[in-house]
C-alpha cells in the first residue's frame, strides 16, 4: 500500500515527501552543475565568435575597396542578417567620395541612404558626402538636399574644357577650386579633371545662398581610375600598361 501511496501520490503526506525528495535531488543536480556553468557559457560564446568570425573572413570586400565600398558591403550583409538597429537621435553618416565599380556593382548613392535607414535608423538627411582635392584642403560638404554649397573661403570656377575660359552657371565644364587658405606652398587655384556644374543658390531649397556644385565625374583617359582600383587590378593580375 506504502509503495502504491507513493507511486500515485493519493496521500497528501506522502505527496510532500515525495516533493521534498525531488527538491533535494533538483538541488543536488544544481549544486553539481553550478561550477561548470560559466565555463559552458565561455565555450558557448567563443563558439558564437569562431563562427561569426569565420563568416567574416570568408565574406569580404576586396582589399583596396574604399570606405564608401566597405561600409556599402557591410551595410548590406546586416541587412540579408536582419539586423535593425536604432542609432541615437542625430546620429550621421559621413562620406567622402570613391563611387566607382565595386565587384561588378556600383555603389550608388541612393541605395546606400536607404542602407543607413533601414539598418541603422539614420535619416537620409543625416547622410553627409564631402568632396575636396589634396592640393586644395577646402571641403565641400552636402547640405541636406546633398548639393555641395561652395563655402565662403573658397570660389569654384567652370571652366570650357577646349578654351579654358569660365562658363556661365548652368553649363558643365573642367571644376576649377581657389582657395587664399593655402600658406604652405603659393597654389591659389587648382585646375581638377572633375567635370561639374555650378548652379546658383536659389536653386537649392535648403536654404542656403551660396552656388552649389554638382559633380557630373572625371573627364580626360577613359580608363583612368583611382590609386585604390589601379592596385586591386594589379593584384589581380591586370598590369596596366
Amino acid at each position: 500500500m506504502k509503495t502504491l501511496l507513493w507511486r500515485f501520490g493519493s496521500d497528501p503526506a506522502v505527496s510532500v515527501l515525495r516533493g521534498e525528495y525531488l527538491g533535494r535531488i533538483l538541488c543536488a543536480v544544481l549544486l553539481t552543475a553550478m561550477p561548470f556553468t560559466p565555463l559552458a557559457c565561455f565555450l558557448l560564446e567563443r563558439a558564437a565568435l569562431s563562427r561569426a568570425r569565420r563568416r567574416r573572413e570568408s565574406i569580404k570586400p576586396p582589399e583596396f575597396a574604399t570606405a564608401e565600398e566597405r561600409r556599402a558591403f557591410y551595410l548590406r550583409q546586416l541587412e540579408e542578417e536582419g539586423v535593425r538597429l536604432r542609432l541615437p537621435r542625430g546620429s550621421m553618416v559621413t562620406m567622402g567620395g570613391g563611387w566607382k565599380q565595386f565587384e561588378g556593382q556600383k555603389v550608388e548613392k541612393e541605395a546606400l541612404y536607404r542602407l543607413a535607414e533601414s539598418v541603422l535608423g539614420i535619416p537620409e538627411e543625416n547622410c553627409v558626402e564631402f568632396f575636396g582635392a589634396v592640393e586644395h584642403p577646402i571641403l565641400y560638404t552636402t547640405c541636406r538636399r546633398h548639393h555641395f554649397h561652395v563655402p565662403v573661403y573658397s570660389r569654384v570656377l567652370i571652366r570650357d574644357p577646349n578654351t579654358l575660359a569660365p562658363v556661365p552657371n548652368g553649363t558643365p565644364g573642367l571644376v576649377n577650386l581657389l582657395t587664399p587658405m593655402v600658406g604652405s606652398v603659393p597654389v591659389l587655384s587648382i585646375m581638377t579633371d572633375d567635370l561639374g556644374v555650378l548652379h546658383d543658390g536659389a536653386e537649392c531649397p535648403c536654404g542656403i545662398q551660396s552656388p552649389w556644385l554638382e559633380l557630373k565625374g572625371r573627364v580626360g583617359v577613359r580608363d583612368i581610375v583611382t590609386c585604390a582600383a589601379g592596385a586591386s587590378e594589379y593584384l589581380k593580375g591586370g598590369e596596366r600598361e
